[in-house]
C-alpha cells in the first residue's frame, strides 16, 4: 500500500504554497500590472525630452532660486526688525549705581536738561536712520524679486522636464519590481501545478492500493464459499501494510 505520510507531507506544502501565492499575488495582477505601466511610460517617454546639460541647468538654477530667497527673507526680516525697535535714549550710567562721583542735585538737574534737550534730535535722528535701514534691504529685496524674475520662467520649463524624466525613471524602476514579483508569482504557481499534480498521483495510488486490498479479500471470500464454511481446510487470508 501507498504509505499515507508522503500524501499528507504533499498536501501540506500545496497549503504552504497557496498562502505565499495568496500573500504575494498571482501572476495575472502582475502582468495586468505590467502592460498599465508600460503603456503609461511609453505615453511619457514620446513627452520627455531633455539633456544632461538642461539636467544640470536646472540643479544650478534651483539653487540660485534657493539662494536668492533665502537672501531676500534676510532682508525682509531686517526690515521688520527695524520696524519694531524703539528709539534709542540718553542715559548715564553714573546715576544709577555706586561710584566714587560726588554727584549733586545741582549736577543732577544739568544732566537732566541735557537729556530733554537732545532726546527730541535723537528721535529725529533715529527715524531717518530707520528709514534708510529700511529703504536699503527694500532696494535689496526689490532687485533680488527682479533677479527671481529673470531666472524662473526658464526654471519652470526645466523644471518641468525633469520632473517628467524622474517620473520616467520611477515608472521603469516599477515595471523592474513588478517583472521581479511576476516571476517571483509563476515559479510559485508552476511549484502549485507540480503538488497538484502530484498530490492527485498519490490520491490515485491509495486508492488504487484500496481497490487491490478489496479485490484480493473479495476473491478470498469466493474460495471461502466455494470450499464451503462446513468444510475442513487450512486455507487463510493475511495482508500486511506499508
Amino acid at each position: 500500500m501507498v504509505n499515507i505520510t508522503i500524501y499528507e507531507d504533499t498536501k501540506k506544502r500545496l497549503e504552504d504554497i497557496r498562502k505565499l501565492i495568496l500573500q504575494g499575488g498571482k501572476s495575472v495582477a502582475f502582468t495586468a500590472s505590467i502592460t498599465t505601466l508600460e503603456q503609461k511610460r511609453l505615453e511619457l517617454a514620446n513627452k520627455v525630452d531633455i539633456t544632461q546639460e538642461e539636467i544640470d541647468r536646472y540643479s544650478e538654477l534651483k539653487n540660485q532660486i534657493e539662494s536668492l530667497k533665502k537672501e531676500k527673507t534676510k532682508h525682509l526680516d531686517e526690515i521688520t526688525t527695524i520696524e519694531q525697535l524703539q528709539a534709542p535714549t540718553i542715559s548715564f550710567p553714573d546715576l544709577a549705581t555706586q561710584n566714587t562721583l560726588s554727584i549733586t542735585d545741582r549736577i543732577v538737574a544739568f544732566l537732566n536738561e541735557f537729556i530733554n534737550i537732545n532726546t527730541p534730535v535723537i528721535d529725529v535722528q533715529w527715524k531717518e536712520y530707520q528709514k534708510k535701514i529700511i529703504a536699503s534691504n527694500q532696494d535689496a529685496s526689490s532687485k533680488i524679486e527682479e533677479a527671481l524674475s529673470q531666472i524662473t520662467p526658464e526654471f519652470e520649463l526645466l523644471k518641468q522636464k525633469v520632473e517628467q524624466n524622474e517620473q520616467l525613471q520611477k515608472l521603469a524602476q516599477q515595471i523592474t519590481d513588478e517583472t521581479t514579483k511576476l516571476h517571483t508569482a509563476q515559479k510559485r504557481e508552476e511549484e502549485e501545478k507540480k503538488l497538484v499534480a502530484e498530490l492527485e498521483r498519490k490520491k490515485a495510488e491509495i486508492i488504487q492500493s484500496h481497490e487491490k486490498y478489496y479485490n484480493a479479500y473479495s476473491d478470498y471470500c469466493a474460495v471461502v464459499n466455494n470450499i464451503g464454511i462446513s468444510q475442513q481446510t487450512d486455507l487463510s487470508f493475511s495482508a500486511t501494510t506499508e
